[in-house]
């Protein structure tokens, strides 16, 4: 967020909510990740919350990133010696596309 550092934070506030209020309110907490405050704040200043994404998508993300690691340094290492190694990127490459069909089917489900 934007705008809101530690020391712009000197204010508290006691808020009152309903029963169904509050469920709202935790239910957003677990949504985003983000603490009742954060998302108090965020509403204030019209900022958009994001829900974080399920285990399955965080973990196939995770890998997507190492897969990603791993393109970076075959770059990296074809670049600065002339050398790639063929095996190595085809693995990788292999493993890339078998997540991105995982990826699609589990952000296609219903």
């Amino acid at each position: 967020m934007e705008g809101c550092r530690l020391k712009e934070k000197t204010d508290t506030i006691t808020l009152r909510l309903s029963p169904t209020q509050h469920d709202k309110l935790r239910q957003l907490c677990q949504q985003t990740g983000l603490s009742q405050s954060a998302i108090i704040r965020a509403l204030l200043d019209e900022e958009e919350l994001i829900s974080v994404p399920a285990n399955d998508l965080q973990e196939l993300l995770k890998q997507l990133v190492k897969i990603g690691t791993n393109l970076n340094q075959i770059a990296y290492k074809a670049n600065s010696l002339g050398v790639i190694d063929s095996g190595f990127y085809w693995q990788q490459a292999d493993q890339l596309q078998d997540l991105r069909i995982r990826l699609m089917r589990r952000l296609l489900q219903p």
